[in-house]
């Protein structure tokens, strides 16, 4: 899915559909459809305009997302120190990354990076795949992922029980937004996720836990 945030770039320059449109005779009709996110579409010669005006990138005016639904989960060789965690979604995009967890007292922890094994164009394919995801999408995909993991690891190890899971992003290649970790408590992680998330964000702006 592409999302179309002309009206992000807009208020960050300052400018309004009147501007845009005496400086590059685009109709006020597409601006305002484009502005507003209802737009099915965008001519390459529209968008050339709009960037040279507003000085912008392409990726500042269109952001390639992936809905939550299509996203899903799959460990495969798992044991009790480590998974690979195959990633994809409806359209046919996957990534494998490489999980490593361990446990002390009542924390369970979670360490997520790219496979060492991967060859750079897997790498590159990580990257692309994992930098479309707002951290929005990445907490949900974080929480998923310790969810699985953590289930998985009391099927197998059935006595072990914990209060606590820790959980780090270790990609030092990919964006800033990958660099930071979660500390949540069991009861949060099993819930909903889409609830949970509802929840958390419906008085805070993406702030970490």
């Amino acid at each position: 899915m592409i999302d179309i945030s002309l009206k992000d770039v807009m208020a960050e320059n300052n400018k309004s559909i009147t501007d845009i449109h005496n400086a590059t005779g685009i109709s006020r009709n597409t601006l305002g459809l484009l502005a507003n996110g209802v737009s099915k579409g965008i001519q390459f010669d529209t968008l050339e305009k709009i960037i040279n005006y507003l000085d912008c990138d392409i990726e500042d005016i269109l952001e390639v997302r992936f809905n939550n639904q299509d996203l899903l989960v799959e460990l495969q060789n798992f044991d009790e120190q480590s998974s690979t965690i195959k990633i994809s979604n409806e359209d046919g995009y996957s990534i494998t990354l490489f999980s490593v967890f361990s446990e002390e007292n009542n924390l369970f922890s979670i360490e997520v990076t790219t496979d060492e094994n991967n060859t750079q164009q897997k790498l590159h394919t990580a990257f692309n795949f994992l930098s479309s995801l707002s951290r929005y999408k990445l907490e949900i995909l974080a929480i998923e992922i310790s969810n699985q993991i953590h289930s998985s690891y009391q099927e197998k190890i059935s006595s072990t029980e914990f209060e606590y899971i820790s959980f780090n992003w270790e990609f030092s290649i990919l964006l800033d937004k990958l660099n930071y970790g979660y500390f949540w408590n069991i009861p949060f992680v099993k819930e909903p996720l889409f609830d949970v998330i509802a929840n958390k964000y419906r008085n805070e702006n993406l702030k970490k836990i």
